[in-house]
């Protein structure tokens, strides 16, 4: 198959003179068009910190400057010819850049400190901290989430609800809530508003007063302003009665099933006082009016048969009448509960709200939704917020995007606000600024984090229009060339999404046709096992006794066909292994660490998996909690930090010297120990032998101190692992499980960062991370098995993948409020109250999740390099699972 030269789009991706809009697909190099974009931007000759490159977690920024620190360093050491090949590739052309080249090491050290490859919320950290109306309270913050938010929140909402409840004007708002749920569900109800707390904001502060706020939400569903709840009750119930009886005698003798309906809705409609109003008056006329109408607000087709019809045109007619008065009437009386009930609880979470941000601000804490909103304030307050950052010493000629697809709105306005001034021209430091975005819509799978997806297609009309106003070049380029995956397996995924009812939720671009050429030429596979059935106890026991091995016994045996896959799964590794099979394009035996077993959710067949794993002796890699304060080579990092406060603590100045970062042995502490000819006991003896006896140790421990005088936590342990090489010792002494756990460090390293910066950052890092509320989930072992959820797979691969779960439908989750494009917000108490506004919401709800649920089975299945299974158990729930959607692809 022939197809465009890959490395050609990356060099023109990468290339630093003009601005790039770049969608790649999975598996075809993004993170080196990154790489080589930094690269390329140094060489021209910026400094590292004017570029931002914004990645999506810290373990990502820290591959990248990892990623970047190794090419740079192997350009300084590189010979001249091999330099220039070097330069030549990445660039497309002969260049006389080859001493710049090898200065650049120099440079990226030199300007370490300032570098700004980090996480969106890391770089509002930056801004805050420089801005002279939050730095002070910038100087001693901490982070809440999980747990302690939480627990915030609930006190918050009870203070907020005993407020309300000695409030005149607000009594009859909280009662309204509270007739029709207790405590517990109301705190969720608020919590869930929370959870778009940005949105939340917006929407609150549009309003001046409580008048404006009752009319603006009538508004919103089309109701009068002098218009209440008990007026469409009053109509309601203003039926002809005398009629209606007639009526209901003559469907009685003719037995037509309406007429029990009719009687029982009677009895409702007659108890409903319009006067003081209470949920069973509006249920009981809402019952009355489903007589007539479908769940979803139409008309019911056939009210009575045809002979009553025929025999009885009168009250016929009748019912007709009375179905096109309730339609109407249903409509504006579920309006006026949607809006009664949204007004109410908006207002509740407006009382939470301000009590929850005053015990924020009284406790020092803060979300991270918090960084976005107060750096949007800052840059939007600003007469010019380009200016804003050169004064902040934060001025930006270069901004790279990673894993765009998964930004916020409220973040994209961030970078936005930082780039506005990038196409006006050249500015004061006489540069031609770039902005370069890379992402993949068809890979946006964290909706539940407030990614949107759609706004990052709508940000390339953005900055398309932004350049052509400015008249500069910006390119809008796809990379589809896939270097992880065969053929067979990149052909199964074009057939799949090209299907027009898959295409159509997974790209914007309808008559784009999705192609993903594969760059190594390597057989594959792509296999869809039948599903597994229900069995009784004995077909279970024959399954078994065809295995080559004994099963555990003490493995439970609910959800037979979930064992029974997990069961077969396993044996069918196992056979995998023990007769050498061959991996496909590899020409190698397969080993347990080429296979991945992906989740859509962790259920209990990963028990059965990990089970059947451990007794045919097959590792698997599991997560497992740690507390990284509590991990001894955390600990030896820690002894870095408490020499640095405290350089003659001799017993921690042992600790340090027998960790991975110098590697004495016992016999080396105890000759520098005993070294003195003084028999006399004294602080610091350790490093003053050191000094005699160990000089080039004792040189490299002081040049830690006054490393730690000029650099942040976070870099200072980056060079310690990775430019001063310690990361490898730490591997070796502990083996490859040991990275993870070293880049959660870092991690933690950035958090305390953001949190807590006063005073000695280093005594009180120690004393911080002892107490780190987060426990790490890491992997056992690197080289088993991988069983883990899609969503935890991302930007992971294998040349095996087992889609194990496929048959399962998602369980949507079953949202209360809805928001529209313009932030306002809408509250669905129960389906029978829902307006045909709440429906439309919950239909666009449902389609986004969906869509989602789509890009979803696309990340999963493109992490496969070689083979690909699709298996599951029937659960009478395939409809629209994703193993229907691949057995209706032609393999």
């Amino acid at each position: 198959m022939s197809f465009v030269d890959p490395s050609v789009v990356q060099r023109v991706a990468s290339d630093p003179n003009h601005s790039v809009y770049l969608s790649a697909s999975a598996g075809t190099g993004k993170t080196k068009v990154l790489v080589d974009r930094y690269l390329r931007i140094l060489l021209k000759g910026s400094l590292p910190n004017k570029i931002l490159c914004l990645t999506f977690t810290n373990s990502a920024a820290g591959e990248m400057l990892t990623r970047i620190q190794e090419k740079l360093l192997k350009w300084a050491n590189a010979d001249e010819a091999s330099l220039a090949q070097e330069l030549q590739e990445l660039t497309g052309t002969s260049t006389n850049n080859i001493s710049r080249a090898r200065a650049l090491y120099d440079v990226f050290l030199d300007d370490f400190n300032n570098l700004k490859i980090q996480t969106l919320h890391s770089f509002c950290v930056d801004v805050l901290k420089k801005s002279s109306g939050y730095s002070l309270f910038f100087s001693d913050y901490e982070i809440i989430q999980g747990k302690r938010r939480h627990k915030l929140l609930h006190q918050a909402f009870q203070a907020a609800v005993q407020g309300m409840s000695k409030d005149p004007d607000y009594t009859h708002y909280l009662s309204k809530l509270t007739e029709l749920y207790d405590s517990n569900r109301l705190l969720e109800l608020v919590a869930e508003v929370f959870d778009n707390k940005m949105n939340l904001r917006l929407y609150l502060n549009r309003f001046q007063d409580l008048k404006s706020f009752n009319e603006e939400n009538r508004k919103r569903y089309g109701i009068d302003n002098n218009s209440s709840i008990g007026q469409v009750l009053e109509e309601i119930i203003n039926v002809n009665l005398p009629l209606l009886y007639e009526c209901l005698e003559q469907l009685q003798e003719n037995e037509e099933k309406l007429s029990e309906q009719l009687k029982i809705g009677l009895e409702k409609l007659l108890r409903v006082d319009t006067q003081a109003v209470e949920i069973s008056d509006i249920m009981g006329c809402i019952e009355y009016i489903g007589i007539f109408l479908k769940d979803d607000g139409t008309k019911k087709v056939k009210l009575v048969k045809d002979a009553f019809k025929s025999k009885h045109q009168k009250y016929y007619q009748f019912l007709v009448d009375e179905q096109e008065r309730v339609q109407v009437l249903g409509e504006s009386l579920k309006s006026h509960t949607n809006c009664d009930m949204t007004t109410a609880l908006a207002l509740l979470c407006k009382a939470v709200l301000e009590i929850y941000e005053d015990l924020k601000l009284n406790k020092r804490y803060l979300e991270y939704d918090d960084l976005i909103l107060h750096t949007i304030q800052i840059l939007e307050n600003a007469d010019d917020a380009d200016f804003v950052l050169y004064k902040l010493d934060i001025g930006i000629d270069h901004i790279l995007i990673d894993e765009a697809q998964d930004l916020s709105k409220e973040q994209w306005r961030v970078i936005q606000l930082i780039s506005q001034e990038f196409f006006v021209g050249l500015n004061a430091r006489d540069c031609q600024r770039t902005i370069f975005i890379v992402g993949d819509f068809k890979q946006s799978i964290f909706g539940f984090q407030g990614a949107a997806p759609y706004y990052f297609e709508a940000v390339k009309k953005y900055y398309a229009s932004k350049a052509s106003n400015a008249m500069q070049k910006f390119l809008e380029l796809d990379m589809n060339v896939s270097f992880r995956s065969t053929d067979a397996i990149l052909s199964f995924v074009d057939q799949c999404f090209n299907h027009p009812h898959n295409k159509e939720k997974i790209v914007v671009n309808q008559s784009h046709h999705i192609k993903h050429p594969a760059f190594r030429r390597s057989d594959g596979k792509v296999e869809i096992w039948p599903l597994e059935e229900i069995c009784d106890a004995s077909s279970k026991r024959d399954k078994t006794e065809q295995l080559k091995w004994r099963i555990p016994e003490n493995i439970p045996t609910v959800a037979c066909p979930k064992r029974a896959l997990a069961l077969q799964i396993v044996d069918t590794i196992k056979t995998w292994i023990d007769s050498g099979r061959l991996l496909s394009g590899h020409q190698r035996p397969v080993q347990p660490q080429d296979i991945m077993i992906l989740l859509r959710k962790r259920s209990e067949i990963v028990d059965y998996l990990i089970a059947f794993c451990r007794k045919g002796k097959i590792p698997v890699t599991e997560s497992y909690s740690i507390v990284l304060g509590e991990h001894l080579a955390i600990l030896d990092l820690l002894s870095v930090v408490r020499f640095i406060t405290l350089p003659k603590d001799d017993y921690n100045l042992a600790c340090l010297l027998k960790s991975p970062i110098i590697g004495f042995s016992e016999e080396d502490l105890f000759r520098v120990a005993h070294s003195s000819n003084s028999l006399e006991r004294t602080e610091g003896r350790i490093l003053a032998n050191l000094k005699l006896y160990r000089p080039e140790v004792y040189i490299y421990l002081t040049s830690l101190i006054q490393r730690s005088k000029n650099f942040t936590l976070y870099s200072f342990f980056y060079q310690i692992l990775f430019f001063d090489q310690k990361y490898d010792q730490f591997v070796h002494a502990f083996g490859e499980n040991i990275k993870e756990i070293l880049y959660l460090f870092l991690d933690a390293a950035v958090e305390f960062e953001k949190s807590e910066c006063y005073g000695n950052p280093y005594q009180h890092f120690d004393a911080w991370i002892q107490s780190y509320h987060n426990t790490a989930l890491v992997s056992n072992d690197n080289k088993g098995i991988r069983i883990l959820t899609v969503h935890a797979a991302k930007g992971l691969q294998a040349p095996i993948v087992f889609l194990a779960d496929s048959a399962s439908s998602e369980q949507l989750q079953s949202n209360t409020i809805f928001w529209d494009d313009n932030c306002n917000m809408y509250m669905s108490g129960y389906k029978e109250f829902d307006s045909r506004t709440i429906k439309q919401l919950k239909g666009a709800y449902i389609k986004s999740q969906a869509e989602e649920s789509m890009r979803l089975l696309y990340v999963a299945m493109t992490r496969a390099e070689d083979e690909l299974y699709v298996c599951g158990w029937n659960n009478n729930r395939i409809a629209n699972s994703w193993y229907r959607t691949l057995s209706d692809t032609k393999l």
